[in-house]
């Protein structure tokens, strides 16, 4: 009995001893006045072109403490450089943003003394996590983002305020969250700026800030105007206000155009930072359509696509019920979104389907096969593969003279051509991507005729047929619209009358 009495003595004391560990063993932190414990700026604050706001609906739901549905951190921008080929447009982008190097780099400090706590690897491969114990207030943690350290910089390294620990290259961002408490059951978040002391907060008000409330949305605010998440993902409604999740500093540079028109003091008017919603089987709803910089010197002018396309990137044919097949298409029963293997230009996408609310699809999209060989659309360059946020690839093919111009196929695996390239209108250049797994076997491709800009206007590629196959792309579209639909049981799924086959309208398409 004795021994039943100590152990369960000790149960007892030890499950106290955890209970006040998990739920007595808070931060004793006043949010409303917090210490301002920052010592030093932690980026070169003059490359800089705007910052989140806390609360935002910024990239996405990062929070804590009670509050749920708000990114309560900073994403914080370099300056767009139009005029740059390395740079990259803000207003997001489908490719990953190259490491710095010595030209392109932006700085990174560490703003406390202290201590590495922890390193990490970030889902997004671009830098890493770095979080810092302050040695002045080590109730809180400094997290910086995307970061890429200085050889030698790892965790455990002790750091001084302003000593230099990593980079990010300026066509890349980063984000800052300040962290109150160390374990995940007990943390929440506070603004940068809110631990800022005015000495520091000082170089911010030269950019144009007039305080730190331009920067931070209220709880209170936020909560009257709550957003919606599906898991981590804003799902936007429509004519949601991107612009006011931004605060712009003085010189800031609209990466959505080649001229500036927002050059003057920090506004609250800024870039969409979240990307675009693209169309496919379960798509991602984030799928950003900045594929190029704005055009540069040798930029033409024109309004009309310079190459006609002699490829539509695929090959169609009537059904043959033997093998399930219509040329590079497979029928199959399976559920579809939208119930259709083929979206074309302008098909509208409901604001429930998409992430960034309703849109008008603005390339036309194959679901097929996996494996399925992908062709180039017409004679010409290739301009630029940049790798997709999805994984896989855009192969850009451009005449070799306007590159404001470019024809692509999205979202390419297996790429069997390389940058500078000459290529032959049908030629395969890749496989069909297998990101996009939702129904067993299948894939997706988009094609799309893109005039620069940031978001680039699209245009519909089959009004753009070169006349060696306009007349046989015609009748095979309209063939497979009636044995689709025959297949299906549903002839309200296309309008084989439409004029050009294939576009549901001729305007240009913003995404």
């Amino acid at each position: 009995m004795r021994w039943l009495l100590i152990g369960g003595a000790v149960v007892v004391t030890l499950g106290l001893g955890i209970a006040a560990y998990l739920f007595v063993d808070r931060p004793n932190v006043d949010l409303d006045s917090p210490p301002q414990f920052i010592q030093a700026e932690f980026i070169e604050l003059e490359k800089i072109g705007s910052i989140s706001k806390f609360r935002s609906g910024a990239g996405h739901d990062f929070s804590g403490g009670g509050e749920t549905c708000r990114s309560m951190k900073h994403y914080v921008r370099p300056i767009y450089d139009p005029n740059d080929p390395d740079a990259y447009p803000q207003g997001g982008h489908d490719t990953l943003p190259p490491p710095p190097s010595p030209e392109t780099e932006i700085a990174i400090m560490s703003p406390v003394d202290g201590v590495i706590e922890d390193v990490s690897n970030e889902q997004t491969p671009i830098g890493q996590q770095v979080r810092i114990k302050p040695t002045n207030a080590p109730t809180f943690r400094v997290r910086l983002f995307h970061i890429y350290l200085d050889a030698g910089v790892k965790r455990g390294t002790k750091v001084t305020a302003g000593q230099r620990i990593g980079a990010i290259a300026k066509g890349s961002s980063t984000d800052i969250a300040i962290q109150v408490g160390s374990m995940p059951w007990q943390e929440t978040f506070i603004s940068y700026f809110a631990v800022m002391p005015d000495a520091l907060f000082a170089a911010y008000q030269v950019r144009g800030v007039a305080s730190r409330d331009d920067l931070i949305i209220s709880k209170a605010d936020r909560d009257a105007h709550p957003l919606t998440c599906e898991g981590e993902t804003f799902i936007y409604p429509d004519g949601y206000d991107h612009d006011a999740d931004d605060v712009h500093l003085s010189g800031y540079v609209d990466g959505r155009y080649a001229s500036n028109p927002n050059s003057g003091s920090a506004s609250s008017v800024g870039p969409d930072n979240s990307p675009t919603g693209t169309l496919g089987q379960g798509l991602p709803p984030n799928d950003a359509d900045a594929h190029f910089p704005p055009t540069g010197s040798n930029s033409s002018s024109s309004d009309e696509p310079p190459l006609m396309l002699k490829s539509i990137g695929i090959e169609l044919g009537p059904y043959d019920a033997a093998t399930g097949m219509a040329g590079d298409v497979k029928f199959t029963k399976a559920k579809l979104q939208f119930d259709r293997l083929f979206m074309g230009y302008g098909f509208h996408i409901p604001g429930e389907q998409s992430g960034n609310g309703a849109k008008d699809n603005p390339q036309p999209t194959f679901i097929l096969p996996l494996g399925t060989k992908v062709r180039a659309l017409v004679d010409g360059v290739v301009t630029d593969i940049p790798t997709l946020w999805s994984g896989d690839v855009s192969i850009q093919i451009t005449d070799g003279k306007n590159e404001q111009w470019r024809y692509e196929t999205e979202h390419v695996i297996n790429p069997v051509v390389a940058v500078g390239d000459r290529v032959t209108a049908g030629q395969v250049v890749g496989e069909v991507s297998d990101y996009d797994k939702n129904v067993p076997g299948f894939g997706i491709v988009e094609i799309g005729i893109l005039k620069g800009g940031n978001p680039p206007s699209h245009v519909c590629p089959f009004a753009y047929l070169d006349d060696s196959i306009k007349t046989d792309v015609q009748n095979k579209l309209r063939q497979f619209y009636a044995d689709w639909e025959a297949y299906i049981g549903d002839t309200s799924l296309y309008d084989e009358s439409e004029s050009p086959i294939g576009c549901l309208t001729t305007e240009p398409i913003e995404g």
